[in-house]
């Protein structure tokens, strides 16, 4: 039996981190450092300390299947921009043990659920650029690119 509930236990999201934490490592190691447990932990409670933060897991009978963490976020009108609610989602990941089971699928629509009943009216989030998976995954879920983050590395230039 699935099930999704809100979660407050930092340290069994930073276990449930350690897969995709890893992952970005082998993708950017000169960004992101190895898996650090406690260090992850201590990172994950300082965000949900957070106004409007949120984390829910998905259960597959007794089992955490996968995480995703979220951050309510509020914009002021400016001379540039509307005033605006959305939701970031800053962390989603499903244990490779679980993958192709509709987890992920299912924690979106927990959220989706969520806006809905807060009149959140976007969900936004970003990705690594090399992540094909995660690509293929937000595309097919109807998320569209609004926006590319480019970068420029000094130390590897010379």
């Amino acid at each position: 039996m699935r099930s999704i509930k809100s979660c407050t236990d930092a340290a069994l999201l930073a276990a449930l981190n350690e897969e995709v934490q890893q992952k970005h490592h082998r993708m950017h190691p000169g960004i992101f450092k190895p898996y650090d447990r406690e260090g992850i932990e201590a990172e994950i409670s300082r965000y949900l300390s957070q106004d409007g933060a949120m984390a829910f897991i998905a259960w597959d009978d007794q089992l955490p299947a996968g995480y995703l963490i979220a951050l309510e976020r509020h914009t002021r009108e400016s001379a540039y921009k509307y005033a605006s609610d959305s939701l970031y989602i800053d962390q989603i990941s499903v244990l490779s043990s679980h993958r192709g089971q509709g987890i992920a699928k299912a924690l979106l629509a927990y959220v989706l659920d969520i806006c809905r009943e807060k009149r959140i009216g976007r969900i936004e989030l970003d990705h690594w650029s090399a992540n094909e998976e995660a690509r293929r995954f937000f595309s097919k879920a109807g998320f569209t690119y609004c926006k590319e983050t480019m970068f420029l590395d000094l130390w590897h230039r010379i």
